[in-house]
């Protein structure tokens, strides 16, 4: 399976081709085809928003009830967003069950297109 993370951080990464992913990783087409189907993505909104009254920046992620903001500028906002959601995601060990079967999951953040 870390080869198969390999192909698909290159394909995100550098926009390869699959025919050139499929050469230079020695998987055939339909080997390809069935790996990509078998990604699991989703899409996580974030709204940011200019608050003229305050004159800052804001951002909400519904999705994980986070807000925030009160930054200058709008790349100030998503940046404290991206933060904010890696901080949620993240957890907090002291609230791990050690009882139970775990797994871990590899999230990357990224626009979409």
């Amino acid at each position: 399976m870390a080869k198969a993370a390999r192909v698909l951080a290159a394909l995100k990464r550098d926009g390869w081709t699959v025919t050139r992913i499929a050469r230079d990783y020695g998987y055939t087409l339909a080997e390809l085809r069935k790996l990509w189907e078998g990604l699991v993505t989703s899409v996580l909104r974030v709204a940011l928003f200019f608050d003229e009254e305050a004159g800052n920046w804001h951002y909400r992620v519904p999705a994980l009830h986070i807000n925030g903001g009160g930054t200058p500028t709008r790349q100030d906002a998503e940046r404290d967003a991206l933060s904010a959601i890696a901080f949620a995601l993240e957890g907090d060990p002291r609230d791990y069950d050690t009882d139970a079967e775990t797994l871990t999951l590899d999230v990357n953040m990224a626009h979409s297109a």
